[in-house]
């Protein structure tokens, strides 16, 4: 077994919240920090450049544009651990946004389009306590059954060609049901 270290959760940069700042990181489950096995290697992905051509913001989503990768212990790369799995390598071009999505407490909560997260929301108000919704993040359904967080699904979108549109503004990196739908 490799020696471990601590080090700060790539998915809310050691804030251990959501990307929303509600509620806690699901990739980390709101410790900020995460276990990685050493020595850290080169990115699968990217081949160490840290880019990928194909990403709308140029960065590799795998090593988040450092060219290196830690495995968390007991985990791989862009697998997240007790949640939905995000993409490890780029996502297959046949791969698509199809539905906007809750995953709350490791359960993903879907209605097919033109519905909005909002729409989800009032649907499930009874079946969920309030407090897990709002603690819950906000993504979507592939075409591939999986659940992903907003940036890896504006990136999915771009790479299918589905012409998601910019409705959080221009340089948001987050997809948002209304750019598609």
């Amino acid at each position: 077994m490799p020696v471990a270290e601590n080090a700060p959760c790539p998915e809310c940069n050691g804030g251990g919240h959501n990307l929303h700042g509600v509620g806690l990181c699901l990739y980390c489950d709101g410790r900020g920090l995460l276990k990685y096995a050493k020595p850290v290697g080169q990115c699968p992905a990217c081949n160490g450049t840290g880019s990928d051509e194909n990403s709308v913001s140029g960065v590799c989503a795998t090593c988040s544009g450092t060219g290196k990768v830690r495995l968390p212990v007991g985990g791989s790369v862009g697998v997240k651990r007790d949640s939905p799995q995000q993409p490890a390598m780029r996502p297959s071009s046949q791969e698509k946004i199809v539905a906007a999505a809750l995953l709350i407490n490791g359960v993903t909560f879907s209605i097919p389009q033109p519905a909005r997260h909002h729409t989800i929301m009032h649907s499930i108000d009874g079946l969920v306590d309030q407090e897990k919704v709002a603690r819950g993040q906000q993504g979507f359904l592939t075409s591939h059954g999986r659940f992903v967080n907003r940036v890896f699904a504006r990136d999915i979108a771009y790479r299918a060609g589905q012409d998601p549109k910019q409705t959080g503004g221009r340089n948001n990196p987050e997809l948002f049901s209304e750019d598609l739908w």
